[in-house]
C-alpha cells in the first residue's frame, strides 16, 4: 500500500462521497462501458453498473471481508474506509475506477457487504 495512492485515493473519495447512489452507479456505467459509438443514456449507465457489481460483488467481498486493516477501521472515517477500500480493490483487479466502486461499497455498507 502506497501512501500516495491512499492520498489520492482519499481525494478522490471526498469528491465522490457527495454523490447519492443513483449518481456513483451512473458514473461507473460510464467508466465501465468505456468509448461507445453511441453513449449510453442515464438510464442504460445504471443497469450496466448494477450488472457489473452483481457480477463481481462476490469477488470484491471476498477481498473486502477478508482484510484486517478494512476491519480494523470499520466504524472509522468514511473517507479513509473507502480510500482503503480502494487501495485494496485495486491491487486485486487493476480497475480504472477503484474509488467509484469502493465509495459505493462504503455507501452499501461494509457491515451489510460482509454479514
Amino acid at each position: 500500500m502506497l501512501q500516495n495512492n491512499i492520498d489520492l485515493y482519499k481525494r478522490e473519495a471526498s469528491e465522490l462521497m457527495i454523490l447519492n447512489f443513483e449518481e456513483l452507479l451512473e458514473k461507473l456505467g460510464d467508466e465501465i462501458s468505456g468509448d461507445n459509438f453511441f453513449p449510453l443514456s442515464k438510464n442504460q449507465k445504471i443497469k450496466e453498473a448494477k450488472k457489473w457489481l452483481d457480477k463481481k460483488l462476490p469477488l470484491l467481498k471476498q477481498e473486502i471481508c477478508n482484510n484486517q486493516t478494512l476491519k480494523d477501521i470499520l466504524n472509522g472515517d468514511e473517507i479513509v474506509l473507502a480510500a482503503l477500500t480502494a487501495d485494496v480493490i485495486a491491487t486485486k483487479w487493476h480497475l480504472n475506477s477503484p474509488v467509484t466502486i469502493a465509495v459505493l461499497v462504503v455507501k452499501i455498507g461494509l457491515k451489510k457487504i460482509c454479514n
